[in-house]
């Protein structure tokens, strides 16, 4: 994948301090990103050394890897950052070897949805108020309420 000039994705160092701000864009809780993010990789989406996008990769089994978490800084949506960041894991996901990657969003996640399944990313399951048991406060996107978690599966063979 070709970036514009000055841009980059790259691995978080192990001594650098992910940016909680912009995970908390993606996920409201830091108790459940505070779960993953030990076992995960780390991508940011740097422009010009300013970090504009997160995404976070675990291998969820030998042949499965999850983006747990992918968010852009706000004013920053809208320009294909989020895409880049998608294609990105993906591609690292097929590289190591595993037969699918797979994402979870609310059901008020409509432009989440539209970019996961554009991706080539298929609905394999919903799970019944998930963000209602799993989260301390409501979850509410452009007047939806979030409660039910749908699970996307893109499979490379």
């Amino acid at each position: 994948m070709i970036l514009p000039a000055q841009h980059q994705i790259r691995l978080l160092a192990a001594d650098e301090t992910p940016p909680m701000a912009l995970l908390l864009e993606g996920d409201s809780s830091e108790r459940m990103i505070a779960r993953y993010l030990s076992q995960s990789q780390v991508f940011v989406y740097e422009e010009s050394g300013a970090t504009i996008g997160v995404c976070v990769l675990q291998n969820t089994s030998d042949d499965t890897c999850e983006v747990m978490n992918i968010a852009v800084a706000a004013e920053r949506r809208n320009q294909g950052i989020g895409k880049k960041l998608l294609l990105h894991a993906i591609d690292l996901a097929r590289r190591s070897g595993c037969r699918s990657i797979e994402i979870a969003t609310g059901n008020s996640g409509i432009g989440q949805l539209y970019l996961y399944q554009r991706a080539g990313f298929e609905m394999v399951s919903l799970e019944l108020d998930y963000f209602v048991k799993n989260y301390d406060e409501p979850i509410v996107e452009d007047g939806i309420a979030c409660r039910h978690r749908i699970r996307l599966r893109l499979n490379f063979v």
